[in-house]
């Protein structure tokens, strides 16, 4: 059974996760979290799921053999036909490998939703959450991983035409006239 998948990217605090909550219901797609996935991971408490919960901690990026297992593992169990993925792939090799998963289970990749937004707004973003894992260090840390990996997966989805980039800096009421304004084409 063939699915549509809509992606959406963007650095931590620049309100991805509330987008893609928001499209998926407007277009009643099913939202499905990486990040959320790798947390369910983390409780499973064996061997690897302590070595991933230690990589979280440090703010560092979880190997993509697990990242990819998780993402697949809940795309190929869901019966709907269309899936928005947020936060996945953030390296290279990840889009590499979903692509191939993708088109290996004839399914379609809509497009790339990147909610663009600068380090300096995202740290303030993420600052006034006031998480535990979001010190100002850690918050460094993954933004300049996020950034450096994100961005060759960027201009590869850019040269593939799947590419949206979505200006982050606006209300949230804004960022979804624009997004709904650039997909209506596709989805």
């Amino acid at each position: 059974m063939s699915k549509n998948i809509l992606i959406f990217l963007g650095p931590q605090g620049s309100g991805k996760s509330t987008q893609a909550k928001i499209i998926s219901k407007l277009k009643k797609y099913t939202h499905i979290v990486e990040s959320d996935l790798l947390h369910n991971f983390v409780t499973q408490n064996n061997k690897e799921s302590k070595q991933v919960q230690k990589i979280i901690k440090k703010g560092e990026m979880v190997p993509f053999e697990i990242s990819c297992d998780v993402l697949f593992k809940k795309i190929n169990s869901l019966k709907s036909k269309k899936i928005i993925v947020d936060g996945f792939p953030r390296t290279i090799n990840q889009a590499h490998v979903i692509d191939y998963f993708l088109y290996k289970k004839k399914h379609n990749l809509l497009g790339i939703v990147y909610i663009d937004l600068n380090k300096k707004e995202c740290i303030k973003r993420l600052l006034l959450r006031k998480r535990e894992d979001d010190t100002l260090k850690i918050i460094n840390k993954r933004l300049k991983i996020y950034f450096k990996e994100t961005s060759v997966v960027l201009d590869y989805y850019k040269q593939k035409d799947k590419l949206i980039k979505i200006n982050g800096n606006q209300t949230i009421e804004k960022v979804t006239n624009e997004i709904l304004n650039k997909i209506k084409k596709i989805v």
